[in-house]
Order: structure tokens, then C-alpha cells, then sequence
């Protein structure tokens, strides 16, 4: 059955019920009618929207729903709501041009970078909530995102400077001898 209307059987009046746009059946005045809202994955449902029938508060909040056929045609619509996927902050500490930080799902693999630090080598990562590296001893890398909030360090050492180390002394160089006098 498509649209909304009535059928006349015999002396039997038979009514259309509508369900998200779709034809579920024809039903007597005073037919018990059951519909059941459809699961939407990643949604809530909101509650129905109805026309043709007058139903309580606690009836439009019901997934499944059992009504009273009335004398015309009814049309139900589920209403459902998005779920926001649950975001944790990330944030990487590194040097000049370290990137990564923002807001992620669990599972998601975020690129990070630990960036450039003058005077310094990259010993590796360090995570202070758990999560996993594809290689934690690469600057530039993945990062598995764990159901919680994660800071990212990057390591460095201070690269030994020459200024700090004494010269060398210079091997000996002998004078020029005179020549003896004969």
C-alpha cells in the first residue's frame, strides 16, 4: 500500500497504517496495531511522530508501539538522533614544528610528528595514557588513540658540543738548531 486512504470491504471499512513512508497494512477500526521503530546504527531514537491519531507522551517515547486502529488513516514516523562519537584530547609536546594535538575517537591512527629541536637528537616517545606507536623511536610516526584523554612527549638529548671539550694539544715541532761553530 502506497499514500494513506481506506478501503471499503463488503461493509467492512479497512484503514492504511503508514511507517516511515512505507505501507504496513490495512486495519479494522478498533484492530490492535503494533509497529516497532527500526534500529539505526550510531542513533537514538527520539520518539514518533503521528497524524490521524491522537497518542499519550509515554506512547510517542516507545520504540514499540501498540495502538488502537481509529476510523481513518494513521501515519507514524520514527525520529531518530545522531550519536556524536566520544572524542579524547591529545597533545604532543616536541620541538619547533611538533604536530598531532587535537581531538580524536578511540582507535583513530593520528600522524604526529615530533618535530626539530636545535642542539639536540630525538631519543623517542613517551605516552602518559597508554595508547600504542607504530614506532616510537621515529620523530615522524603513527599514533593509535586510546578511550582517554593522552599527552605525547617527544625525547630529546643534548647533542655534545665541541665548546665543552679542551683542544688538543698540537704534536711538538722541534726549533730550527743553529749550526755549531767549527
Amino acid at each position: 500500500i502506497t499514500g494513506t486512504g481506506s478501503i471499503q470491504i463488503g461493509q467492512d471499512s479497512h484503514y492504511a497504517v503508514q511507517v516511515d513512508g512505507k505501507g504496513v497494512g490495512l486495519y479494522q477500526p478498533g484492530d490492535p496495531v503494533t509497529i516497532t521503530a527500526k534500529e539505526r546504527p550510531g542513533c537514538t531514537f527520539q520518539g514518533w511522530t503521528a497524524e490521524g491519531i491522537t497518542l499519550s507522551q509515554e506512547q510517542l517515547q516507545q520504540t514499540s508501539l501498540t495502538f488502537t486502529m481509529p476510523s481513518g488513516p494513521v501515519t507514524l514516523q520514527s525520529n531518530f538522533e545522531a550519536i556524536a562519537p566520544t572524542t579524547y584530547s591529545l597533545t604532543v609536546h616536541g620541538g619547533t614544528g611538533a604536530s598531532g594535538s587535537g581531538t580524536y575517537e578511540a582507535g583513530t591512527k593520528v600522524a604526529i610528528s615530533a618535530g626539530s629541536k636545535n642542539g639536540y637528537r630525538f631519543l623517542g616517545w613517551t605516552s602518559d595514557g597508554g595508547g600504542t606507536f607504530a614506532d616510537p623511536s621515529k620523530t615522524d610516526t603513527t599514533f593509535t588513540m586510546p578511550a582517554n584523554a593522552v599527552t605525547l612527549t617527544a625525547q630529546w638529548q643534548k647533542n655534545s658540543s665541541s665548546s665543552n671539550r679542551r683542544p688538543r694539544p698540537s704534536s711538538p715541532t722541534s726549533p730550527e738548531t743553529p749550526p755549531k761553530p767549527t
